[in-house]
């Protein structure tokens, strides 16, 4: 049986949003507490969905419930079990404990194709807190989830009691789904010198402009300079930025001045979330 098509070609790490998935809100159900199936919260769980019970053919998108046993993150993995077709793809949302949506509606997956970003997206989730997934699967549709612990520190959330970030050091976090607080660090310079960043995560997001943020700021906490930001997604998971200063109508650089700058790392839109890591190199 030929599968139907929903979604274009993708091309590389381009994610195109069918039609179907143009939704402006989560319906919920009038017992929320009720899931179509349920999974641990802790190390790597699965949950099959087969063809039967899929969106295709019951017009209605099954929810997975969770509560992860401790603060950090989970990636959420589809991958093909579908009896008739040789692939699946749909979308899958994160839903608080009322099914309301946390993440974006229906991130679409595809196991049609072989880079893992087109199947995996990862969120930062909080230790007793009670979630949903909900999967439109067009297809049987295997649902992996594992779970990663990760210490958060609260005082790094507000600029005044910023984690210290030492050279040649590499500090992680987590970005809590619907949390919009941003985690700060800060770099003292004694001397002048140029600052390298590198930074990677993971996370959701299937469009370019998503993910986490990553700004560089004066000592007042503000951009160091307008384009001094830069984000990290499900599609481009890594990156790196240099700042240093540059003479007037000359090639010629030299450090920044001696002082101190701040690293801010915050959700790049409200329905962002995932796991970073932060290097001073």
């Amino acid at each position: 049986m030929k599968k139907k098509k929903l979604l274009s070609k993708v091309s590389g790490l381009v994610f195109a949003a069918a039609a179907m998935f143009m939704v402006t809100a989560v319906a919920s159900p009038k017992d929320v507490s009720a899931a179509d199936y349920e999974m641990g919260g802790a190390g790597t769980v699965s949950v099959a969905i087969p063809d039967e019970s899929c969106y295709e053919f019951t017009g209605q998108d099954a929810y997975i419930k969770f509560t992860p046993k401790a603060t950090g993150y989970v990636t959420v993995t589809a991958s093909n079990i579908s009896a008739i077709y040789n692939d699946t793809y749909g979308g899958i949302t994160l839903c608080d404990g009322s099914r309301r949506a946390l993440s974006e509606l229906n991130e679409i997956y595809n196991t049609k194709v072989s880079d893992s970003r087109h199947w995996t997206m990862t969120y930062g989730v909080k230790q007793k807190t009670t979630y949903y997934l909900m999967v439109r699967g067009m297809g049987g549709t295997q649902i992996t989830a594992s779970f990663k612990k990760v210490k958060k520190v609260p005082a790094i959330t507000k600029r005044a009691k910023a984690k210290t970030l030492g050279r040649g050091k590499t500090a992680s976090g987590v970005i809590i789904a619907g949390d919009k607080k941003a985690d700060w660090y800060k770099i003292s310079l004694p001397k002048s010198q140029k600052v390298n960043l590198s930074y990677s995560a993971k996370t959701n997001g299937s469009q370019a402009a998503s993910g986490l943020k990553v700004t560089f700021c004066k000592s007042n906490g503000k951009n160091f300079v307008a384009n001094s930001y830069d984000n990290i997604s499900r599609t481009s998971p890594s990156n790196k930025m240099s700042f240093f200063r540059r003479y007037v109508g000359s090639n010629k650089t030299t450090g920044l001045l001696p002082g101190t700058y701040y690293v801010k790392v915050e959700p790049y839109t409200v329905t962002s979330s995932g796991y970073y890591t932060l290097k001073w190199k």
